[in-house]
């Protein structure tokens, strides 16, 4: 059963790491032309990193291959192509950002506790 530091430390690097994202999209988007950032989109994308960092601090690394192939079956077209540069860039940033929380909370963890 995790502590109340490893559950405090999980929340902290989530917290600032979804503030420093949500503004990467952001500015991604306003680069991109694509209109405004909508609110369920930004909640939609904290929740897969949120599955994503609480998978990786369980050493459940195949969830990554999971929410790929999740995330590929969603985008298929009936025509079987998943047509969108702004998904893939976007996904990218998304577990990019992921594996960076991961990274950020075995440092701390290790030097803090």
């Amino acid at each position: 059963m995790p502590c109340i530091k490893e559950v405090a430390l999980f929340a902290s690097v989530l917290v600032a790491g979804e503030l420093i994202t949500n503004l990467c999209f952001f500015i991604l988007i306003k680069i991109m032309n694509r209109g405004r950032m909508s609110f369920s989109g930004a909640i939609r994308g904290t929740f897969e990193r949120l599955f994503l960092f609480f998978a990786m601090v369980n050493d459940i690394f195949h969830a990554l291959t999971l929410f790929g192939a999740l995330k590929i079956a969603t985008h298929i077209k009936d025509d079987d192509r998943v047509s969108n540069d702004y998904f893939l860039i976007g996904n990218l940033i998304s577990v990019s950002a992921a594996i960076g929380y991961f990274l950020i909370y075995n440092i701390l963890w290790f030097e803090i506790f």
